[in-house]
């Protein structure tokens, strides 16, 4: 898996109980920002806004009773209204927003989502006269933005998403300006940087991974019938490639991201169950096997070697790795169904942590889905077609519905 930034770690002991309720989605992330200005979409600078009151600040009123140009007043609310913080500093100019980054340091040339994009006729971060939402980062160089006053005639002009070069200095045909720059806002969660949740269907043998917000991302076709799904980084891209083990060959199939095969590797043996971890220094993810006979893993090196052979656990444990501990490597962990438990292995060989979480018949996963350093333990629940993912502190952060009976949970990083 992906890293972050290590910081003090965390501590996995709390538990949580088995029964489970639905928790509320919390507010002030990225991609709230983005799911709200796609909310207004097609709406005009004096339209009542999705969440009921007239226009947007001064949009419809500005120019002597009249409205103005108002890409920066869409902008700015769609910031305030997502716990995006200091938007006071920001105002019905779209260079404000320049300032802004200025002022607190999150001017950027790398999109993510829930920035403001910024425009100016002449290439020049003084003359910005343009900003959008960015929306969406695709991993073939575009980006999707929500612009207020799209078509620049205010009285007309409405919420307009566009798809655009992501590289600053780029001239964009769509928007009619140079793109001159990001800035990020302050005080939101980054869910860009949280893995996506997706599921495997054996009868159609199709991926499905569903965006931040909740709506499908893609279907892709790839692998048949009782491969075993896994998602790993291993193609020099922003995102992960999706991959298939196939028992009956005891071997990986890759995809690349443009759809054709990256590569098939043998690696394990009959009755092997295949796992992903970033246990190697290299800039990608490592293969590796549990093999339940002995109770070890095989974590295979990017050379194709063993790099090394680690017992741990016991029959009847389900592998995954996942990022748990201040060490630049990934850590080993098992679920035992027996009584529903994740056992965590450090890196020096001992245990961790052992946290209760999950019911009988659940699949364990685990992913980066808060905002701290380290990965989240969660599983799949087949009965109900829900993932449950737990907090650093023991607590439930949500539980998410998505799949169909027969569905194989799969994590990974897709947008």
């Amino acid at each position: 898996m992906r890293k972050t930034t290590s910081a003090a770690l965390t501590v996995l002991g709390a538990t949580l109980a088995t029964a489970v309720v639905a928790a509320p989605a919390s507010a002030g992330t990225t991609s709230d920002i983005a799911a709200l200005a796609r909310a207004n979409e097609g709406k005009t600078a004096c339209s009542t806004n999705s969440l009921g009151g007239g226009s947007y600040y001064s949009s419809c009123t500005g120019a002597g009773g009249s409205p103005e140009n108002w890409c920066a007043d869409f902008a700015r609310w769609v910031w305030a209204n997502s716990g995006v913080q200091f938007t006071g500093d920001l105002n019905a100019m779209a260079a404000s927003f320049y300032s802004y980054g200025t002022r607190h340091g999150t001017i950027a040339n790398a999109p993510r989502v829930g920035d403001a994009a910024v425009f100016s006729p002449t290439n020049s971060t003084g003359n910005i006269q343009h900003v959008a939402i960015v929306t969406q980062v695709n991993s073939n160089g575009t980006i999707a933005v929500e612009n207020g006053n799209f078509g620049d005639n205010p009285s007309v002009s409405r919420v307009v998403p566009a798809t655009i070069n992501s590289t600053v200095g780029s001239y964009s045909s769509a928007e009619g300006y140079n793109l001159v720059g990001y800035v990020a806002p302050v005080g939101v969660a980054n869910t860009s940087s949280y893995a996506s949740l997706a599921v495997y269907r054996p009868s159609n043998s199709n991926f499905y991974v569903r965006k931040a917000d909740g709506t499908l991302l893609t279907q892709t076709a790839f692998g048949q019938t009782n491969d075993q799904p896994l998602a790993g980084h291993f193609e020099d891209s922003s995102y992960d490639n999706l991959a298939v083990y196939r028992p009956s060959e005891a071997s990986f199939y890759i995809r690349k991201s443009d759809g054709t095969l990256f590569t098939q590797v043998f690696f394990g043996q009959a009755g092997d169950l295949p796992l992903v971890g970033h246990f190697e220094d290299s800039a990608y993810d490592n293969l590796a096997v549990y093999r339940p006979s002995e109770a070890a893993f095989y974590i295979r090196k990017s050379d194709g070697t063993v790099l090394s052979r680690i017992p741990f656990g016991q029959t009847g444990d389900i592998p995954l790795a996942g990022h748990f501990e201040n060490n630049a490597y990934d850590n080993l962990a098992v679920y035992r169904p027996s009584n529903n438990t994740f056992y965590i292995r450090k890196s020096d060989g001992t245990t961790l942590t052992q946290v209760a979480f999950g019911q009988s018949g659940d699949i364990p996963v685990a992913g980066h889905f808060e905002d701290n350093a380290f990965d989240n333990l969660a599983v799949y629940r087949p009965s109900n077609d829900t993932y449950y993912i737990r907090k650093s502190d023991g607590t439930l952060l949500t539980q998410v519905v998505f799949g169909e009976p027969g569905d194989l949970p799969v994590v990974g990083y897709f947008q």
